[in-house]
């Protein structure tokens, strides 16, 4: 007589609704950034945002195009919120489903890579729009009675020390 499990066993694979079971379950876990999509409309920004990320004339249309501007200040934006570096920027949105809702991306192809991140963040701050534009949506959400707190996720990475070979 063969005994039955006594544990759970895993799911396999995933299903035809796996990403909308999961979007689901973090809506009703209280994901801050749907909170925040709820009251920001990023489009707002749009204008700045294109004055202050001219694109240059392209000389054909081989190649890949820009990145929508929208998009770029949302990944500006999770990195802000969350504290993040530029590779972990690009490490935690390929990661994390909440981070590409949140942004408008569906595959982590599309996502900007670290040098891109860097790049536009770069931009931003040398035409003085940076800091003006994260006060403007800072404002915003308090004036909706929404205060934001920033906050952190820790980089663990692991490294090899040198092994100490002295002897006497």
């Amino acid at each position: 007589m063969k005994k039955a499990h006594q544990y759970r066993q895993k799911q396999e694979g995933a299903g035809l609704f796996e990403v909308p079971d999961t979007l689901k379950t973090l809506s009703k876990l209280g994901n801050p950034l749907e909170v925040i999509s709820q009251y920001v409309d990023f489009e707002m920004f749009r204008p700045e945002l294109e004055r202050g990320l001219p694109r240059e004339e392209r000389k054909s249309k081989a190649g890949r195009r820009p990145i929508d501007p929208v998009l770029i200040f949302k990944v500006l934006f999770v990195q802000r919120l969350y504290g993040l570096s530029d590779e972990q920027t690009e490490y935690q949105i390929k990661d994390r489903m909440s981070f590409r809702e949140f942004i408008g991306v569906e595959s982590v192809l599309d996502v900007p890579d670290a040098l891109t991140v860097c790049e536009y963040r770069n931009k931003l701050s040398n035409n003085g729009l940076y800091n003006m534009l994260f006060k403007r949506v800072y404002e915003y959400l308090k004036s909706q009675g929404l205060i934001l707190h920033s906050g952190e996720i820790i980089e663990a990475s692991f490294m090899v020390s040198p092994r100490q070979r002295n002897t006497r």
